[in-house]
């Protein structure tokens, strides 16, 4: 395996790589054209043919084919650099292929490799390399349990290849394949690291904390290794001489007393400590240098309060298992979201692309990212960022949604890959959950707790990571996926309404629809098709029609959007009316997760962000990271405190009796003070206070339950919106506006239909 080594001394190069496809795996490409590495044979394909974006219309059809292509990346061995020692020996290093290859060194192959997420080197001097020769890695073509194109996500059932590029309800079928993370040649020393991993864990009493540190070594074992410590002050606080083990392995654990504490942004800082590992060869000479950095925090699982029931007939199991994190002895509220590749091609996942979808989390208070079991496993840097800007990361294995098989072939691969991951991440303080992946046990996957695949994930996590939980998938019992809408096919009732009779354990999956920023739609539905909105154009094929079988106006809802803001006589106007539907739908949602705590522990909307431009869908931020205005209703709803109207509906008949409930709702763990909360209604610009609540504050991390409110709305409105505020005397920062909608649908104003 390959060793990310920010301080390394190795000399590297980028070889001058080419690419060109063919039809079986002995053939040989017609055409070479050049390839970038970090890529994907599209990208290169497409810039070289001068195509069209492939994010445009639905140009994306057009590279179906490269899925059942061989495609081959050569390039020349090199000579060995005038700078270098003659002792340095060259090496092929591959941080990441997607998904399967051979590699071929003058038409011989030299080695094998399925799994994206499993990097390799290979020893050049070793395979007999001479300069000049040919290097090639063969790629082949994209894994498919079934030979039809058109069967979507069900192909990666005997893959750990992440299942959403085969197509989604918010992504296109567009299968990335090529060389997706670092490929080039280094000229390494006689001794140098092949792997390292680390391991903290802190003390039942938080007063300690045992640092593992193992990993591999290629070279000579007279040499040592040389490890130092530094605090986040940059004060060294241990230093060591280990002795290398002849085996080719290293291993050393030491303790600090009375450690830092990392902790999620909303809770306190992230302290990171600094590790430093040289190898110093038989000379006492430095030869290869890594250096990495760790937080040190204790995160359970445990048991949500009154969600625990007395049998009358033992011995029975619990009723639910536990959903609460607890962070260093405190239990959190998770208020977060469902984290989606942020590209259709890995290749495009840089620290460029996700700094920013990071610090709008981290400033809409989100604490947690659940990064869902259908997409990409991160890089390195998105837990590092992660780890700097104190967000909890869920990550799940790369299932989703399918019934992966009792094969060995498939199990085999899966234990490849889920070790390195784990080796890999379990060192990021942010690292909170494990979890076998996407919806396993639901009627459309049908796998269960005694599924092999899922026996192997928990058996490699207690191994490798004993003190960080693991799921088996989510939901498990006790937790809610859904709903995904305003309102409810089945019944017509209210998502809000219907949330408020809910009493889940966690919910890890709700959403609101709406569609992206005009700016945006310009970008990839051509004029022609832009207004109005109708099937069978790119409004379709982007996700605005039919994303779901079972409901042909997902994700726009043109039949709802009328019925709570009106009709629309231009784009302009469908866009701020659905954008605002969903930006008020979500506020809802989150803030009565957040009324049912401690019952309820989690409240995660699906989803954060996007892999590519949906017309419509339930992100809180668009593709290439514009966010929608449902990212600044979520913020407003997930501030650690502040004054909450329980309110059943968004849309109201003029002369109802609107009813609501007020909360003051605390995730502080801090005593609210008492206040005063006035609670508002403006109809037409009128403004009419309700009643004034003298609310004696709230305990540390509790809610407190107020008076309810009830009047009668005028029968008729000059608009289709009115407004309730709530507004503290003292304490302004916890004022909350919520928009609500009037039903006037009028014979005269007909939906605009295509």
């Amino acid at each position: 395996m390959s060793p990310i080594n920010p301080a390394s001394t190795l000399l590297s190069e980028a070889p001058k790589w080419e690419l060109g496809p063919h039809a079986d795996r002995e053939s040989s490409p017609t055409e070479w054209i050049p390839a970038e590495v970090p890529g994907a044979v599209q990208l290169d394909w497409a810039r070289e043919h001068e195509w069209d974006d492939p994010f445009f219309a639905d140009n994306f059809r057009d590279y179906e084919w490269m899925e059942d292509r061989y495609w081959t990346y050569r390039c020349v061995v090199p000579s060995h650099p005038d700078q270098c020692p003659n002792d340095h020996t060259l090496w092929l290093r591959c941080d990441g292929v997607d998904y399967a290859c051979h590699v071929l060194l003058a038409g011989r192959v030299i080695y094998t490799h399925e799994g994206m997420f499993t990097p390799f080197s290979i020893n050049l001097e070793e395979s007999h390399a001479e300069p000049g020769q040919t290097l090639e890695i063969r790629i082949h073509p994209v894994p498919k349990s079934t030979p039809t194109n058109d069967a979507g996500r069900e192909q990666a059932n005997r893959c750990c290849k992440p299942a959403v590029s085969y197509g989604w309800d918010f992504h296109p079928r567009l299968v990335p394949l090529g060389l997706w993370q670092v490929a080039i040649m280094e000229w390494r020393p006689p001794l140098h690291f092949s792997e390292i991993s680390l391991h903290p864990v802190v003390s039942d009493d938080l007063k300690s904390a045992r640092l593992k540190i193992e990993g591999l070594y290629h070279g000579h074992p007279d040499g040592y290794l040389a490890l130092n410590l530094t605090d986040p002050a940059g004060k060294h606080i241990h230093e060591e001489r280990i002795k290398l083990d002849p085996s080719g392995s290293f291993r050393a654990q030491l303790t600090v007393c009375k450690p830092e504490l990392w902790w999620p942004h909303d809770h306190g800082n992230q302290p990171l400590y600094c590790v430093v590992l040289t190898l110093h060869d038989i000379k006492d000479e430095p030869s290869d240098t890594a250096k990495r950095s760790v937080g040190f925090r204790r995160v359970r699982l445990v048991a949500n309060e009154d969600n625990q029931r007395a049998s009358d007939d033992p011995p029975l199991t619990r009723d639910y298992p536990p959903m609460t994190l607890e962070i260093n002895g405190r239990r959190i509220f998770i208020k977060g979201s469902n984290w989606v590749p942020p590209d259709v091609f890995p290749c495009r996942v840089t620290p460029e692309t996700v700094q920013p979808l990071i610090d709008f989390a981290k400033n809409a208070h989100l604490n947690l990212l659940r990064c869902w079991g259908g997409g990409l496993i991160n890089p390195n840097f998105f837990y590092d960022l992660c780890d700097q800007a104190g967000l909890l990361i869920w990550t799940e294995f790369p299932l989703a949604c399918n019934n992966y098989p009792d094969d060995p072939a498939y199990l085999a691969v899966l234990d490849q890959e889920s070790k390195s991951i784990l080796k890999r991440v379990r060192s990021h303080a942010c690292q909170a959950l494990w979890c076998g992946g996407n919806e396993l046990f639901n009627a459309w996957s049908g796998m269960n707790d005694q599924s092999l695949a899922l026996r192997l994930l928990a058996r490699n996590c207690f191994d490798f990571d004993p003190y960080t939980p693991f799921l088996q998938t989510s939901p498990v019992y006790g937790v809610a996926h859904g709903y995904y809408g305003v309102e409810i096919a089945q019944s017509g009732r209210e998502a809000i309404e219907v949330f408020q009779e809910r009493r889940h354990t966690a919910y890890t999956e709700f959403g609101m629809p709406g569609p992206g920023s005009l700016e945006i739609l310009r970008s990839f539905i051509p004029e022609s098709e832009l207004y109005p909105p109708r099937p069978g154009t790119a409004w379709e094929t982007h996700h605005a029609f039919q994303a779901w079988d079972m409901d042909t106006d997902s994700w726009l809802g043109l039949l709802t959007l009328q019925r709570y803001t009106g009709p629309h006589h231009f784009i302009e106007e469908l866009v701020a009316n659905g954008q605002l539907l969903q930006a008020e739908g979500y506020r809802h949602l989150y803030e009565e997760v957040r009324r049912q705590k401690p019952r309820a522990s989690m409240a995660l909307n699906w989803c954060f962000n996007e892999p590519w431009p949906c017309a419509a869908n339930n992100s809180l931020i668009s593709y290439n990271g514009v966010p929608k205005p449902a990212l600044r209703a979520v913020a407003d709803s997930c501030r650690p405190a502040l004054a909450s109207a329980q309110i059943p509906r968004l849309l109201w008949e003029p002369g109802d009796t609107f009813k609501c409930t007020l909360w003051l709702l605390n995730d502080v763990y801090e005593k609210l003070s008492a206040t005063s909360i006035q609670a508002i209604l403006e109809v037409d610009y009128r403004s009419e206070v309700l009643t004034e609540w003298m609310c004696p504050g709230a305990d540390v991390n509790r809610n407190n339950k107020g008076p309810e409110c009830n009047v009668g709305l005028p029968q008729t409105s000059e608009s289709r919106v009115f407004h309730f505020h709530l507004k503290s005397k003292e304490y302004p920062e916890l004022n909350s506006t919520y928009t609500l909608f009037f039903n006037l649908d009028r014979e005269d104003n007909p939906l605009i239909t295509p």
